[in-house]
């Protein structure tokens, strides 16, 4: 499981690396990044959106699974990554496969 969880959050974090540079990613603790993980590593899981709040920095985000579809043999999900920081969303889309090792990578 950790490894695997490991593998998420490296996917995720490369989908959250498209807003880094902006005021939302300047703007996200390692708490925040941790919830967002989280959300990530269950919603890809359950093919369910999963909604993640940090009661301490006041940020939150929802994790939503998109379209599922199967590519070169093994399933992908288009998702979409809200996140509010300060009461502005900031929208993080991407498709992310699964590994044949269980793991899921951002492809997109």
């Amino acid at each position: 499981f950790v490894t695997t969880w490991y593998s998420l959050a490296i996917a995720v974090c490369a989908a959250l690396g498209a807003v880094v540079g902006g005021k939302v990613g300047r703007s996200l603790d390692d708490e925040d990044r941790n919830y967002a993980y989280g959300a990530a590593t269950r919603s890809f899981s359950t093919g369910r959106e999963i909604t993640w709040e940090n009661r301490e920095s006041g940020h939150r985000g929802r994790f939503r699974p998109k379209r599922s579809f199967e590519r070169d043999g093994g399933l992908c999900r288009d998702f979409e990554h809200t996140i509010w920081v300060e009461g502005e969303p900031d929208v993080i889309e991407g498709t992310a496969c699964q590994t044949p090792d269980g793991r899921w990578r951002v492809v997109s």
